[in-house]
């Protein structure tokens, strides 16, 4: 015979937890708007795309220690931390203001 589980909690009122519960007005108002930090990997194709780098141009920048080295994935696979690449972009822009 089968038992229904579900017949016992059915008429139960569902309580919902706030995840706010107990934080200063101030403080849940600036984590609700808070940017997210940019934490993603992106891989060789998309760097030479933002950079407008090619390939070789890339390892010659990391070799002088003038571009963010990679992370490494797997035995045969990198990846590049979106931040530090955008930041090297930045960084460039700022230079160019800077000569001008």
């Amino acid at each position: 015979m089968k038992e229904n589980l579900n017949s016992n909690t059915r008429n139960l009122p569902i309580q919902k937890s706030d995840p706010m519960q107990g934080v200063s007005a101030s403080l849940a108002a600036s984590l609700q708007y808070a940017p997210l930090p940019r934490t993603a990997l992106i891989r060789r194709a998309e760097v030479e795309r933002l950079t407008a780098l090619s390939r070789s141009r890339l390892y010659v920048l990391m070799a002088t220690g003038d571009f963010p080295r990679p992370v490494s994935l797997g035995a045969k696979s990198v990846a590049w931390c979106e931040v530090e690449v955008y930041d090297w972009i930045a960084a460039r822009i700022a230079d160019r203001a800077l000569a001008a």
